[in-house]
């Protein structure tokens, strides 16, 4: 997403309310799992969402996951990443260049989603690619 990251700054984090809502809100278009997680499962701590653009797929999560949440840049081993942090410590995190990329050649972002408040159904922490 480079430096347009377009996730909706806030001043502080927001509730994990917010979170909760931009994941029903994207599971419209993207349909949760029987375990509320995002794509085919091909582990504990990954799903993979399978798309022709992965790039722009990887941005739309980043976008609809982000808004509501207090978002900075981080630096990733593989260049700039974006951390969007909800209140409870939840946070969901955008890397548009993985290690899997890095070795192939070909786009294969993550969006990294990390739910720290229980008792909502979700999965506590995971890894879409």
């Amino acid at each position: 997403m480079g430096s347009q990251s377009g996730g909706g700054y806030t001043t502080s984090p927001s509730s994990f309310q917010a979170l909760r809502r931009n994941v029903y809100t994207l599971s419209r278009r993207y349909p949760l799992d029987a375990e509320n997680r995002f794509g085919k499962k091909v582990s504990d701590r990954t799903s993979e969402v399978v798309t022709a653009t992965p790039l722009q797929t990887g941005q739309e999560f980043w976008r609809a996951l982000s808004k509501g949440g207090k978002i900075r840049e981080i630096q990733t081993k593989h260049g700039p990443g974006w951390i969007a942090e909800f209140s409870d410590r939840s946070h969901v995190v955008w890397r548009p260049m993985t290690t899997s990329a890095a070795k192939t050649g070909i786009d294969n972002p993550a969006v990294d989603i990390d739910v720290q408040t229980s008792g909502h159904g979700f999965p506590p922490r995971y890894r879409i690619h």
